[in-house]
């Protein structure tokens, strides 16, 4: 039997499919495999330098908002 696996960012957890960009950019501008695009754009994290508590509450609000939890 074959199981179906999905690609999950490395930094937020969000199913890499799910992503509305496609994905996040490396600095040569192709897509990452790796990390989504609330995460990583031109081969950068878009949130370096936050501490743990910000990236968690960055995480749970993107959460919240992909799926409309009111």
């Amino acid at each position: 039997m074959q199981t179906l696996k999905t690609q999950i960012c490395q930094s937020c957890g969000m199913p890499l499919d799910s992503d509305p960009n496609g994905g996040g950019t490396n600095a040569d501008h192709s897509i990452s495999t790796e990390y989504c695009s609330f995460c990583f754009s031109g081969g950068k994290f878009l949130d370096q330098g936050i501490t743990l508590r910000e990236k968690i509450e960055k995480n749970v609000q993107l959460a919240v908002t992909r799926i409309n939890i009111p």
